[in-house]
């Protein structure tokens, strides 16, 4: 895990364009100390190709993603219920993809609550934009993603890759293991996730349409549905009998620039994700 790292992030004032959420100018946050740990966050942001302000919100995540390498997964979500924020450019990708409106619509999403928005580990915050809710500004990110740091975790996980020569080149075998660091008291689910980066591609970015944007941690597919499955958690200090998933890497996707990811959560809240995993698939994920 990392070593001790110190977080510096300053907020910038962004431009108001279309419907998307505006964050003014705010101040310079303090600087905090994380030390190691075995924690892995997961910070999901909503956002579209035509959200004139998710490219601000987008840097934020990249400037997190290098503060805290080994700790932090960060999950781009396309959805369809969101007007005209996630239409796809003519001839392009359409990044859009179901899952992501049940996301949504469980933490209190509404068509017309402005993007880009967020959230780390699907907690309850008092930062959130609506009071106790899970939804939260970009501007609060690096505090939220702090503070979640700052929480030992109750257990691990681990993503292997599996060699299997009978499956196609297009086709992706993984395993993936829980482990128990804490006793738990509640229902458990396991999601597995495929992300993919360095999608060349249109974005509308403070008012212009940048034709060469990056797109980074584009969530591609859920692996196993929505909501997961149920993991039976091993005994405190014991890690479970690994689960296989086969992935299929459609075109145009590029296997080298995706990622596996798999995380935990409380199946009877939905939400408070308990530990986040990432296994890069080749040299050009940004992971």
């Amino acid at each position: 895990m990392s070593m001790l790292k110190h977080f510096i992030i300053s907020l910038c004032a962004v431009v108001a364009f279309a419907a998307c959420e505006v964050i003014p100018e705010g101040e310079r946050s303090e600087p905090v100390v994380v030390g190691e740990t075995r924690r892995v966050v997961l910070l999901e942001e909503f956002t579209g190709v035509r959200c004139t302000n998710c490219p601000s919100a987008a840097r934020i995540a990249h400037d997190l993603l290098a503060e805290y390498p080994d700790n932090l997964v960060v999950v781009g979500m396309h959805g369809t219920n969101t007007g005209t924020y996630g239409e796809p450019f003519e001839g392009e990708q359409d990044f859009r993809i179901s899952e992501v409106n049940e996301y949504f619509l469980a933490v209190g999403g509404t068509p017309t609550q402005g993007y880009p928005c967020g959230m780390v580990n699907r907690a309850v915050s008092d930062n959130a934009i609506d009071p106790d809710g899970i939804l939260l500004n970009y501007d609060v990110w690096a505090t939220e993603v702090v503070r979640a740091l700052l929480v030992p975790p109750v257990a691990d996980l681990y993503i292997e890759r599996v060699d299997d020569a009978s499956l196609p080149d297009s086709v992706v075998k993984v395993a993936v293991s829980v482990e128990s660091l804490e006793a738990i008291d509640h229902q458990v689910s396991l999601v597995v996730e495929l992300v993919e980066d360095g999608i060349i591609g249109s974005q509308v970015d403070d008012g212009v349409t940048n034709p060469n944007y990056e797109h980074n941690h584009v969530l591609r597919t859920v692996v196993n549905g929505t909501w997961g499955e149920s993991v039976t958690m091993p005994e405190v200090g014991q890690t479970s009998t690994p689960r296989e998933f086969e992935i299929t890497i459609r075109d145009p996707w590029v296997k080298d620039n995706c990622s596996v990811v798999a995380y935990i959560y409380n199946s009877e809240t939905r939400g408070d994700v308990m530990q986040a995993a990432i296994l890069p698939l080749g040299e050009a994920s940004t992971h």
